[in-house]
């Protein structure tokens, strides 16, 4: 045991040639997996208490909020958990055009419903609670997971210099969009498409999200945000049909799965701008910046 802490001393806490930095990010792959696990558990759980829909879904992302935020904590990342008006006032500067388009989908599905002769659900007003629950749950728990641990992780490892920040930032994003997406499904032309665009489409929502996170250097001010974002593109779901939050991003319906294409080149062009301002910011801000794990008492930013 005296040999590892020794190990650990003398080694420094960030960079390529940091041990230390490199079983940081190994360890979060596996905790990663743990918190996966428990979240498939949460929801397991929440099915057998006879809960409605939605609030089935904002029991199961209780565990594993729990344990990334204690990952965080342990791995010493406690001061980037915070919120401030500052943050928040960033985030929703940067991050705006995700929560105006959600809003402009949910008002064209309120005109649908309308024309349709369609009713607010039975229990309408517990709906919103659940799906206001949920939303601020999922987004919580998806920027500290994302980004606190596995793009904090990175950071500790790639943080030294513009390009491999950018690195960093590269496979964040490709992470979180893979997540969303079960499978690729070769075989499928469609349904290879539709996964393709998703991972592309939420990929660019997280390269907003760390550039928010690394300005910011609070973790909560993006999960707000995620939390805004999800919660426009729900709301109307949960009034007017009381269905819980679907993580089906890809169909194998042929009628449908062109629509589901022709949505996602949408997002994407909505995204392009914000994204595009956001990695020039980050390859403008920083020369090096090594994340929220840094041990030596103060973030490199030079």
């Amino acid at each position: 045991m005296s040999d590892i802490k020794e190990f650990f001393s003398n080694s420094k806490p960030y960079g390529i040639k940091s041990p230390r930095a490199w079983f940081r990010l190994i360890l979060s792959i596996v905790l990663s997996v743990v918190i996966m696990f428990s979240q498939m558990l949460g929801m397991t759980l929440a099915s057998s208490l006879s809960l409605p829909p939605l609030f089935m879904t904002a029991v199961g992302e209780v565990v594993p909020l729990i344990l990334a935020t204690l990952v965080v904590i342990a791995f010493g990342g406690r001061k980037w958990l915070g919120i401030d008006g500052d943050s928040v006032k960033y985030a929703f500067k940067v991050g705006w055009v995700f929560v105006a388009l959600g809003l402009v989908a949910s008002i064209m599905s309120v005109i649908s419903s309308a024309r349709k002769g369609v009713g607010l659900a039975d229990g309408f007003l517990m709906n919103l609670v659940g799906v206001t629950l949920t939303c601020l749950l999922i987004g919580f728990f998806e920027e500290i997971f994302y980004r606190g641990i596995n793009f904090g992780c990175l950071l500790g490892v790639f943080g030294g210099s513009k390009i491999k920040i950018m690195i960093a930032v590269l496979f964040a994003a490709w992470g979180f969009g893979r997540a969303h997406v079960t499978s690729l499904n070769f075989g499928d032309l469609s349904m290879f498409t539709q996964a393709i665009l998703k991972i592309i489409q939420t990929g660019m929502l997280g390269v907003v999200m760390c550039d928010i996170m690394m300005h910011t250097k609070k973790i909560g001010a993006a999960g707000l945000l995620h939390a805004a974002n999800d919660f426009m593109l729900m709301v109307t779901g949960a009034l007017f049909e009381g269905k819980s939050v679907s993580g089906q991003y890809v169909v194998s319906d042929s009628s449908t799965g062109g629509m589901v294409i022709i949505t996602y080149l949408i997002m994407i062009a909505v995204y392009l701008y914000p994204t595009i301002c956001s990695v020039r910011r980050i390859w403008n801000e920083y020369n090096s910046c090594y994340g929220p794990y840094v041990q030596t008492g103060k973030e490199i930013n030079q």
